[in-house]
C-alpha cells in the first residue's frame, strides 16, 4: 500500500506563511535591522558633518569682516598718520622758510648797515683828504703854511 499524503492546500497555505514570517524575523534580525542602523548612522554622520561645516563657513565668515575691519581701521590709521606727517612736515616746512627769510632779511640788514657804515668812514676819509689836499694845494699857491 503505498501511503500517498495528501497535504490539504490550507496546511501548505499555513507552512509557507510560517516561513515566510521565520525568514522574515531572521532577515529582519540579521540584515534589516543593521542595515537600518548604518543608514541611520551615516545620516547622523552626514547631517553632524553638515552642521559643523556650516559652523566653521559662519566663523569663516566672522574671521573674514573681522580681519577686513582690521585692514580697514589700519588703511585709515596710515592714512590718518600720513596727514599728520604731511602737517608737519609742512609746518617744518614753513619754520624754515620763516627762518631763511628771516635769517635773509637780517643778512641784508647788516650788509646795509656796513656798506652805510663805510660809506661814512669812506666820506670822513675822502674829507679828511680832500681837506689835506685843500690844505696842501693853498699852501702851495700861497707858497705858505696855512
Amino acid at each position: 500500500m503505498s501511503a500517498e499524503v495528501k497535504i490539504s492546500p490550507d496546511i501548505t497555505l499555513v507552512v509557507q506563511m510560517g516561513f515566510i514570517l521565520v525568514l522574515t524575523f531572521i532577515l529582519n534580525k540579521i540584515f534589516f535591522k543593521p542595515l537600518v542602523k548604518i543608514l541611520h548612522e551615516r545620516k547622523e554622520h552626514v547631517d553632524s558633518a553638515i552642521k559643523a561645516k556650516e559652523e566653521k563657513h559662519g566663523e569663516v565668515i566672522k574671521l573674514t569682516e573681522k580681519y577686513e575691519r582690521s585692514i580697514l581701521e589700519a588703511r585709515q590709521k596710515a592714512l590718518v598718520k600720513c596727514e599728520d606727517i604731511r602737517k608737519e612736515n609742512l609746518e617744518r616746512e614753513r619754520v624754515l622758510l620763516e627762518t631763511a627769510h628771516k635769517e635773509h632779511a637780517d643778512a641784508i640788514h647788516d650788509a646795509k648797515l656796513r656798506a652805510n657804515k663805510e660809506f661814512e668812514d669812506a666820506q670822513k676819509e675822502v674829507s679828511a683828504h680832500v681837506k689835506a689836499l685843500s690844505v696842501n694845494v693853498a699852501e702851495k699857491i700861497l707858497q705858505r703854511k696855512v
